[in-house]
C-alpha cells in the first residue's frame, strides 16, 4: 500500500538529493504497490509540482490498475515530466539511459 509514511520518506530522500544535484531523475518501482492512500498521492504529486524545476523526469513502473490511474491523473499536473510503464523492460531501459547520462 502506498502510504503517507512511505511518501514522506521518498520526499525526504528527494529533498536531500536536490541539495547535491541541480536536476534529478526519479525512478519509482511500484510493482508491489496495489493501491495507495489518496493523501499519499496528493503529497507526492504536490512535491513534484512544487519542485518541477529541479526534476528532469519521473518514471513510474506499476502493475496495479489503481496505480496506473493515479499515474494518469498525476500526468495532467506534471505535463511532460511523468512517464508511466507497465513493461519492466522499458522502465529498465530508461533507467539504464539515465545512468549512462550521469548527473
Amino acid at each position: 500500500m502506498g502510504s503517507l509514511a512511505m511518501v514522506e520518506r521518498v520526499v525526504a530522500f528527494g529533498d536531500e538529493l536536490r541539495r547535491h544535484v541541480p536536476r534529478i531523475q526519479i525512478f519509482h518501482d511500484f510493482t508491489g504497490v496495489k493501491g495507495y492512500q489518496s493523501e499519499a498521492r496528493k503529497v507526492l504529486v504536490g512535491w513534484g509540482v512544487d519542485n518541477k524545476d529541479s526534476i528532469a523526469a519521473t518514471h513510474v513502473l506499476f502493475q496495479s490498475r489503481i496505480v496506473s490511474m493515479g499515474v494518469a491523473l498525476a500526468r495532467h499536473l506534471l505535463p511532460g515530466q511523468l512517464e508511466g510503464y507497465s513493461n519492466r523492460g522499458h522502465f529498465d531501459a530508461a533507467l539504464a539511459r539515465a545512468i549512462e547520462q550521469g548527473p
